[in-house]
């Protein structure tokens, strides 16, 4: 009798099985298609309903088929609106591209890397070093057929919105022909062309592209980098010369230009100004963290002070309190903002193992 019994059992775990794959297999297919929609139309219901979608099926399936490419898909549509869950749905995906989606959204929200060159034509200027300004990091080829058109659009760009604060730094970079583009030659180029902003010759490599372009995730020129007032990189990607990219450009720089300095922020925020405040707050930089410890100590209108000391205090490091100011300054420079934790967090050496207090 037993044997029957057995083959009974084997037959409904299969049927449940099937069962069970079947219904995956649609809840998926709703999940691909709320992408679709997503991606065609890009608002943000539409993307609310995919995240709906792509969450149940996880629940539901959390050893799926498809558990890995529906994190994917989370981490690339949300990676505008909600970058903390994004590198965190790209961290729980095991496909190889969510690695490399996972580091190129963390570098959004890290420093700009300082540039590494052979010499400069002008003054230099380190993008590290924010001064009020947005920076336009502008990488080009002198070898490449678009880089006349485009120097010629960046230094009308220049004249028009470089009295508001813009500051524009030329990078002269190498990606192919290397013989042709050698660091005395690249040079010259650039020095008979008497640019009105600097120009950086970036360090070359043999065979590969030139250093700094390498370290601003660049693989094609023209590339550009803009920073914000605050030193923050907000936006990275290719240079075309067409009308509709150079005036998407300018318009995402003037958007950049109308933010206001520390000092402004400061004073509105020292007024009582919670728009201010809250600013201050998302800026996320060790010096706006410094700046909000200056307003409290200059004294705000009581109605505002609950906010403030809510706001600085979520965004100081494990560790840190209210009192710290004198102890922050002294030590800020040890420390980087952190999307995943969504606060300051100390920075480790190479080797260093994270300690609990920096997790």
């Amino acid at each position: 009798m037993r044997a029957p019994a057995t083959f009974i059992s084997l037959i409904l775990f299969a049927v449940t099985a099937s069962a069970q794959t079947s219904a995956e297999r649609a809840a998926y297919t709703k999940v691909s298609e709320a992408r679709g929609h997503a991606r065609r139309i890009a608002t943000q219901p539409a993307i609310a309903a995919f995240t709906t979608q792509a969450t149940r099926y996880l629940e539901a399936y959390p050893d799926g088929a498809n558990r890995d490419t529906v994190l994917l898909w989370l981490g690339d549509l949300l990676k505008e609106s909600d970058p903390r869950r994004a590198l965190s749905y790209y961290r729980d995906s095991e496909l190889p591209e969510a690695r490399v989606r996972e580091v190129k959204l963390a570098f959004r929200f890290g420093p700009p890397p300082r540039l590494q060159t052979e010499s400069w034509v002008g003054a230099p200027i380190d993008p590290t070093k924010p001064d009020g300004r947005v920076t336009f990091i502008c990488f080009v080829s002198v070898r490449h057929p678009q880089t006349r058109i485009l120097l010629g659009q960046v230094r009308a760009l220049h004249e028009r919105l470089g009295p508001t604060g813009l500051r524009i730094i030329g990078v002269a970079s190498v990606v192919d022909e290397h013989k042709e583009q050698t660091p005395v030659y690249v040079r010259e180029w650039v020095r008979k062309r008497d640019f009105p902003f600097p120009f950086a010759i970036d360090r070359q490599r043999n065979r590969s592209n030139s250093v700094s372009l390498d370290l601003y995730q660049g693989n094609r020129v023209p590339w550009g980098v803009f920073l914000d007032r605050y030193g923050r990189m907000v936006w990275i990607g290719p240079l075309e010369v067409d009308r509709n990219s150079i005036q998407n450009c300018e318009a995402k720089l003037q958007a950049l230009l109308r933010d206001p300095n520390y000092a402004r922020l400061a004073e509105r925020a020292g007024a009582g100004h919670e728009s201010a405040i809250q600013k201050l707050s998302s800026i996320k930089t060790t010096e706006s963290v410094s700046t909000l410890f200056r307003v409290r100590a200059g004294g705000v209108p009581k109605r505002v002070r609950p906010l403030l000391d809510k706001l600085l205090g979520e965004a100081l490091p494990r560790g840190f309190s209210l009192k710290d100011a004198k102890r922050w300054e002294e030590q800020k420079q040890h420390y980087r903002f952190s999307v995943e934790q969504n606060r300051m967090v100390r920075i480790r050496t190479n080797g260093e193992r994270p300690t609990a207090r920096d997790r």
